[in-house]
């Protein structure tokens, strides 16, 4: 007899490991590896290839500053993006590097161009009644 599972609770949000956790164990901490995260769900490439970054050596080992280059659904943003906000989050996943070109498509990608790509907000907005 196979003995009955119930998990309680809600199910995980995040799916990987720190940045941190991942950079710190690659030489020159990753620079140039492609680094994506478990919660892109999108059908176009989206990751992060890794330009700098410098741990601070915390406890954990989960802080530190990362400057990375940003492609979101097939749209390579030109400006780099500093991830120290977000890199303790366990959702990163290194992508091997034999699977680099395969996962990134580099000829599908296109440049960010803000006609295009920018979202523009509506000035006003209506609001429920209090």
């Amino acid at each position: 007899i196979m003995p009955i599972y119930k998990y309680f609770g809600a199910p995980a949000k995040y799916h990987g490991k720190p940045l941190f956790h991942i950079i710190s164990n690659l030489k020159d901490f990753g620079r140039g590896r492609i680094i994506t995260r478990a919660g892109f769900k999108d059908e176009k490439p989206s990751f992060y290839r890794i330009l700098f970054a410098q741990p601070l050596m915390d406890q954990k080992s989960e802080e530190g500053r990362a400057i990375v280059e940003k492609v979101r659904n097939g749209v390579r943003y030109s400006e780099p993006v500093d991830l120290s906000k977000i890199a303790s989050l366990p959702d990163f996943i290194l992508v091997p590097r034999k699977d680099e070109d395969k996962f990134c498509k580099w000829n599908e990608l296109r440049d960010y161009d803000p006609s295009l790509d920018m979202v523009v907000e509506p000035k006003y907005y209506s609001a429920p009644p209090l």
